[in-house]
């Protein structure tokens, strides 16, 4: 177990790094996985409170990965730049964000489904 209140799955190594900073900035402990792969063992290791999923990802879909997280008690979140295109139903199971977003508007939706960051240990 790491400890992380969330797990950010991206591809994309720019938006991977801007949700990372953002996130840990405002004193979240996140876990990163650029693949699907890499998110499965993270997800079999870890509860976490919120699953942020990019949709498109290059070895599989995101969606699948907020499903899994969402059956395990995860919050979810999947954030796509195909807002359009996504599969009928996604809406209803997971909350979702448009690519770009602005940081303050990914803390806010952040905040109003986990709350504040855990106060760390030290």
């Amino acid at each position: 177990m790491t400890g992380a209140e969330i797990l950010s799955i991206e591809d994309e190594a720019t938006s991977r790094v801007i949700l990372e900073t953002v996130l840990t900035g405002a004193g979240y402990c996140v876990d990163i996985a650029a693949t699907v792969s890499a998110a499965h063992s993270r997800l079999q290791a870890t509860r976490y409170a919120l699953v942020i999923a990019d949709w498109l990802l290059p070895d599989g879909d995101g969606i699948f990965l907020a499903d899994r997280a969402a059956a395990q008690g995860s919050q979810t979140l999947v954030v796509t730049g195909h807002l359009s295109d996504l599969p009928a139903g996604t809406a209803s199971r997971h909350h979702i964000l448009m690519k770009p977003t602005k940081p303050e508007a990914l803390l806010a939706l952040v905040r109003a489904l986990i709350g504040e960051p855990a106060s760390q240990p030290w």
